[in-house]
């Protein structure tokens, strides 16, 4: 059963949240990341459709499709050239959280019918991109 969330998209979104602001250099440095990722998944054949898709309980940074995909890509930027385990950056929660807008995402859109994919995209300082197809896939308690 997928849960019952209203999905919407707010391109003047300034990534402030209850709670304070983003920090300004975490916010130029998550949109540089993710004008990195779009320019290096375009330059692979996929082709964007959607970027920052917020909802209540989550946000994707990009929905793109390759091929018969349907892919909704978390991106991590980095101000360091270390990386240690970008996974680790994408803790289960986290996780859940894309996944839930994930679905929101596909109701909306009437994709029910898509095949899915979660990738995750990082860069680093000096602008070197990682692409992990297929990192993660929705826990056990999205299929009840």
């Amino acid at each position: 059963m997928l849960p019952n969330l209203n999905g919407s998209r707010d391109p003047k979104d300034s990534g402030a949240r209850a709670g304070g602001p983003a920090s300004g250099s975490t916010r130029a440095k998550g949109e540089k990341g993710e004008e990195i990722a779009r320019k290096y998944l375009r330059r692979r054949g996929f082709k964007i459709v959607d970027v920052n898709y917020h909802t209540s309980g989550g946000e994707i940074d990009i929905v793109a499709r390759e091929k018969d995909y349907l892919v909704f890509v978390e991106v991590k930027a980095r101000l360091s050239k270390e990386f240690d385990d970008p996974l680790a950056w994408i803790p289960p929660r986290k996780q859940d959280r894309i996944v839930k807008a994930a679905i929101v995402y596909i109701k909306a859109h009437r994709l029910g019918s898509s095949a899915v994919r979660f990738d995750v995209v990082t860069v680093d300082a000096g602008g070197e991109v990682t692409h992990i197809r297929d990192a993660f896939r929705p826990s056990e308690r999205f299929f009840v």
